[in-house]
């Protein structure tokens, strides 16, 4: 939007015609009209998005000119950074002094969402887009997902925020990953390909996490560069007996190690009683060895649980 209102400043100075441009929910776009002058008002289509241009009504015969000027620069705009982008991310040279003039948000603390949905991912674009309207935010798609560039204060609350928009609008399920800071196109780069290998071992472990995070998600890194024999060998000694647990304490196992061993956290999250939850952990020690109470036994349960995952995954 940087770029759009520098437009927008620079064609009221050069036409000497001032106008108010305001998306169709009342947020305003950029206003030089003084208000006690009789004007006129037409829609304006600004994407996917439409918004009403207020011009003095003097100036009637200017109306379609500018409606085609703000138009065609909007898009001309959208589809220069997105091009951008694209190229940054499919490692094609990009004149630097470009980059900062149509992304400069990219050397300010940025960060990557990417985001997975189901179906709808056109009508999910769109929501995400009204969401970050008159925002320093760049929407998206980029090799089946929507991608998702700015600069968040909270990356965590935006990312929810995200999440539950699409999820109450469309009735699907959505899942967002978070990269770290992006501050140069090296960072851009990085960031984008930790965010991609947050959502495929997101799948390839079926985590029910939404909110993704590659810093929290070593463990399962390690666990899919172990080496296919030691795998192996690990699901002869325990593979079967988590294949003999039902739904019920597989869903406890999950939430136990979500909330980080925490007996009280995970009681809560399950809506059990505490003693509920420790006869559950008492009978998961019983038939399989191990008591995921103590962190060193945890550790060796948690990376055969994730195989097992992984290989019924297959």
């Amino acid at each position: 939007m940087y770029n759009f209102l520098k437009y927008l400043k620079e064609l009221n100075k050069k036409s000497k015609i001032n106008f108010k441009l305001v998306w169709e929910n009342g947020e305003c776009i950029y206003d030089s009209l003084s208000m006690d002058k009789e004007s006129l008002c037409l829609q304006v289509n600004l994407g996917n998005e439409l918004a009403n241009m207020y011009i003095p009504f003097e100036y009637k015969n200017c109306t379609l000119l500018l409606k085609f000027s703000i138009e065609n620069k909007f898009e001309e705009l959208k589809s220069a950074e997105e091009e951008i982008l694209w190229d940054l991310l499919d490692g094609k040279e990009v004149i630097e002094d470009k980059i900062k003039e149509l992304l400069p948000f990219l050397y300010n603390d940025s960060n990557i969402f990417l985001v997975k949905v189901e179906d709808n991912s056109s009508e999910a674009l769109n929501i995400i887009k009204e969401l970050y309207l008159n925002e320093e935010v760049l929407c998206t798609t980029f090799a089946d997902n929507i991608l998702i560039v700015g600069c968040f204060d909270e990356p965590r609350d935006h990312a929810e925020s995200i999440k539950n928009s699409i999820e109450t609008d469309l009735y699907c399920k959505c899942i967002v990953s978070i990269s770290g800071k992006i501050n140069n196109v090296s960072d851009l780069r990085k960031c984008y390909s930790e965010a991609k290998e947050s959502l495929f071992l997101s799948e390839k472990f079926s985590l029910k996490d939404t909110i993704l995070q590659y810093d929290k998600m070593v463990l399962e890194k390690i666990v899919y560069n172990i080496n296919p024999q030691v795998k192996d060998e690990l699901m002869e000694k325990i593979g079967h007996k988590f294949d003999n647990f039902d739904g019920e304490i597989i869903t406890t196992i999950e939430e136990f190690i979500k909330c980080d061993l925490n007996i009280s956290d995970t009681a809560r999250k399950l809506f059990i009683h505490r003693n509920t939850l420790i006869y559950r952990l008492d009978k998961i020690c019983r038939e399989t060895g191990f008591d995921i109470r103590n962190f060193k036994e945890a550790t060796v349960f948690i990376i055969g649980f994730l195989v097992w995952k992984e290989i019924n995954k297959r």
